[in-house]
C-alpha cells in the first residue's frame, strides 16, 4: 500500500478527503460508504474513521454511516483533514 509523505496510506487519504468534500463542501449530512468484505484495509478505515456499520441494502457489501456532526470529532479522521487541508484547493464553478 502507498503512503504519503505524512507517511498516511494514500486510501485513507483519500477517503478522508472524500468525507471533507461531502460534509464541508458540499453540506451533507449523511454519507454511505460500502466495502467489500475481503478488503480488510477499507474496512479498517471505515470504522477507524467513525464510521457506523448497519445493515446494508447492496448484497455482499458492508455499508458504513458517517454523519457530518461527528466525522471532524473523530481523531483519526479529524488528524488526516487537518493534515491536508492546507493542500486542499476545492473549485466550485
Amino acid at each position: 500500500m502507498d503512503a504519503s509523505a505524512s507517511g498516511t496510506p494514500l486510501a485513507s487519504e483519500a477517503g478522508a478527503a472524500t468525507l471533507y468534500l461531502g460534509f464541508d463542501v458540499l453540506g451533507f449530512t449523511r454519507l454511505v460508504s460500502y466495502v467489500v468484505p475481503a478488503h480488510k484495509h477499507a474496512i479498517e478505515f471505515n470504522v477507524r474513521a467513525g464510521g457506523r456499520e448497519v445493515a446494508s441494502d447492496k448484497p455482499g457489501m458492508l455499508q458504513f454511516d458517517f454523519l457530518g456532526e461527528s466525522y471532524l470529532s473523530n481523531r483519526h479522521c479529524g488528524r488526516i483533514v487537518s493534515r491536508m487541508r492546507p493542500r486542499l484547493q476545492v473549485i466550485k464553478e
